[in-house]
């Protein structure tokens, strides 16, 4: 793993930073391939600057608020029925409360769970919306185009993976773990 600055810690990076950065890169590559590998290309200094450093951390938090976002409105939508809606405010409140009992090293494992969820989802939706420009503007028949669907696809699938068989049972042990304990 390189070494990150020291004004972001590992979830920062997993979750915010490379998110932004893979479709950046991938969109230079495919639409702007000069700007990293012919003779005029960007100096490092300048390219590592822009990307790395603006935005790379830009694009992945706006794909990071996008996803979480949607999910909230999807809970809210969801949330109809006086029975789901209560559901739901049990599971935030349950969240809550166990989040503040937890030691600091099961919430640094919850928290690192939860940032390799939010790293698939925002680099697949970054992913996907590369696809529809490249659709937009070469057509859906290239390579590029059938690579980044199917990694943005499966990004996707693996962050529901990752939710459902590393995130969920681990909130589950935890919650039963600190049921017992008082607020």
């Amino acid at each position: 793993m390189p070494d990150i600055p020291s004004f972001f810690n590992r979830i920062d990076f997993i979750s915010i930073l490379l998110p932004g950065y893979v479709p950046i890169v991938a969109y230079l590559v495919i639409f702007r391939p000069a700007t990293l590998f012919s003779e005029k290309a960007l100096s490092f200094d300048i390219f590592s600057s822009v990307v790395f450093i603006v935005a790379g951390p830009a694009l992945g938090l706006a794909l990071l608020q996008l996803h979480r976002g949607a999910l909230a409105i999807i809970s809210i939508l969801r949330a109809r029925t006086p029975k789901k809606k209560a559901a739901d405010e049990k599971f935030l409140m349950d969240y809550a409360k166990i989040r503040v009992k937890m030691k600091t090293d099961e919430r640094l494992e919850l928290d690192e769970a939860e940032a390799l969820c939010d790293f698939s989802i925002s680099t697949g939706l970054g992913l996907l919306a590369l696809c529809v420009v490249i659709f937009l503007k070469l057509g859906w028949f290239r390579i590029d185009f059938i690579i980044l669907l199917a990694g943005g696809i499966i990004l996707i699938l693996g962050a529901y993976l990752q939710w459902s068989e590393a995130y969920s049972p681990m909130f589950e042990i935890l919650k039963k773990k600190y049921a017992k304990s008082r607020y």
